[in-house]
């Protein structure tokens, strides 16, 4: 065998080590990538959760308090309409907890791409459910407390009833838009990966 021949050998197993070197590091990259998506995800997953957990919890708490202050204020609403208030706050808080565990229960890091992809979907899905269920349960409360203001012929708290539901749905679709868009997010991160 000639010099010439070994030094060919020798270059060609070079060359094949460093094909798969490039391989492994290929897989490798891909590896990271999908976990740092993963938990870029993951982190906006935990803050939605969060979010959500904090108004069901709120909302739990603070609208039969709100209930049974309408019912003391001295404007004459009636028992029942304070009480469906209070329960009906109850029950969006109860959606907006249970909402939040299912968020919360996958672990984007621990699981396929696919399956992340999938949840992630379904989140962005609920999400709108949730926001179309507490908007019908709000005006099954409020038709009954605005027409019991109007019958009452007292302007002034119509008016200041109709500014409360002015400024409450501006707060509320904002607050909608702002975790709508990072479910959207946490969703292209996990896109992005596949």
């Amino acid at each position: 065998m000639n010099p010439h021949d070994n030094e060919l050998d020798d270059i060609r197993r070079q060359w094949q080590s460093m094909q798969t070197n490039q391989q492994r590091l290929e897989s490798t990259n891909r590896q990271l990538m999908q976990r740092l998506s993963a938990e870029r995800a993951g982190t906006k997953q935990h803050k939605l959760a969060g979010f959500y957990r904090g108004m069901g919890l709120t909302g739990i708490i603070l609208l039969p308090v709100l209930g049974y202050m309408l019912y003391k204020s001295g404007m004459s609403i009636p028992l029942w309409m304070c009480i469906l208030y209070g329960c009906t706050g109850i029950a969006i808080g109860i959606l907006d907890i249970l909402f939040a565990s299912f968020v919360s229960r996958t672990d984007y890091i621990d699981m396929p791409v696919k399956e992340a992809i999938v949840h992630a979907h379904k989140v962005l899905l609920y999400q709108s459910w949730l926001r179309n269920a507490g908007m019908l349960l709000a005006a099954v409360v409020l038709v009954p407390i605005f027409f019991h203001f109007y019958n009452t012929g007292n302007n002034s708290v119509l008016i200041g009833a109709a500014t409360g539901l002015v400024a409450g749905l501006a707060i509320g679709l904002t607050l909608n838009f702002r975790k709508r868009r990072m479910a959207k997010r946490m969703l292209a991160d996990l896109e992005n990966d596949d």
